[in-house]
């Protein structure tokens, strides 16, 4: 399982390897920098983005499959949960991320039965399946 844990800006606090590994980053490559270095600069850019830590900042678990870039811009889909921390007030004070790759395989098969693209921090069909909601609403 991968993990990356950030502040609740987005900032990289740290990472384990396996997360170094599927990325292929070191840890001194990402520390202190921002989640944006991992998607499309459209997307960094967008509401949704925005929305996505928005969620995170309010409590709000995100689990969806996304795409991401790792090293030298290649893409790459994981199957991800954001899980927001909190302290013993109940302020957010970091978020983790665990996730696992998703073959190419199955994604092409989830956008070929209509399940639409499968970007950003919405639900999809296939976390729906898998039980992934959160509280007060869909994940």
């Amino acid at each position: 399982m991968a993990v990356i844990e950030f502040q609740p800006d987005g900032t990289i606090i740290t990472a384990n390897e396996n997360f170094s590994a599927a990325m292929g980053y070191s840890l001194s490559e990402i520390q202190g920098r921002h989640h944006r270095m991992f998607v499309d600069a459209g997307y960094a850019a967008s509401e949704d983005y925005r929305q996505f830590w928005g969620r995170l900042n309010r409590g709000e678990f995100v689990a969806s499959e996304f795409k991401r870039f790792a090293k030298g811009n290649r893409e790459i889909w994981l199957q991800a949960s954001y899980n927001p921390i909190r302290d013993s007030a109940g302020r957010v004070v970091r978020a983790a991320r665990r996730s696992a790759r998703v073959r190419g395989q199955r994604r092409d098969a989830h956008v070929m039965a209509g399940g639409g693209p499968l970007e950003g921090s919405h639900s999809t069909p296939v976390a729906d399946r898998l039980g992934l909601r959160c509280r007060g609403g869909r994940a």
